[in-house]
């Protein structure tokens, strides 16, 4: 997991040939805020969703991973929190799903990780996490990088 400012993002650039897509994303986004939905970068390799959303609470906010897909949150907006926990901590709920990307687990957070407006977090397929733990409403905008 990485946590940092957008004004840092530069850093991460070389890391994955996604980041810098995902990044150069988010500022024209900042720029000029699309509306809400998905939005293609680069076909299913990059990809983008900007969000409207209500947070959970940390009672609310449900662990999960992904396999074929990095996470790159960005909070516009609002203060996003994030529970974290290592995926060799876990222990599956119901599997994988294949088709949404996605596995859910019933474990408790193990980490919070406070977002506010212009930073980002990158989760990685052994990061677990749970979004939309905060309170109140938020903008956001989730990159996914195919691995």
């Amino acid at each position: 997991m990485i946590l940092d400012k957008l004004d840092n993002a530069a850093h991460y650039c070389s890391c994955k040939p996604g980041f810098a897509k995902a990044f150069d994303f988010i500022a024209k986004a900042l720029e000029s805020m699309p509306e809400e939905g998905r939005y293609e970068i680069d076909g299913d390799q990059v990809y983008a969703m900007v969000q409207h959303c209500d947070g959970r609470g940390r009672d609310g906010a449900k662990l999960d991973t992904h396999r074929k897909y990095i996470d790159v949150q960005f909070t516009v907006s609002g203060r996003e929190v994030i529970g974290w926990c290592a995926l060799a901590d876990c222990t599956p709920a119901d599997g994988y799903d294949e088709e949404k990307d996605v596995e859910l687990f019933g474990d408790a957070s193990t980490a919070w990780i406070d977002l506010p407006e212009k930073h980002f977090a990158i989760f990685f397929p052994e990061d677990a996490h749970a979004p939309l733990a905060g309170e109140g409403k938020s903008i956001k905008i989730v990159v996914k990088i195919a691995i």
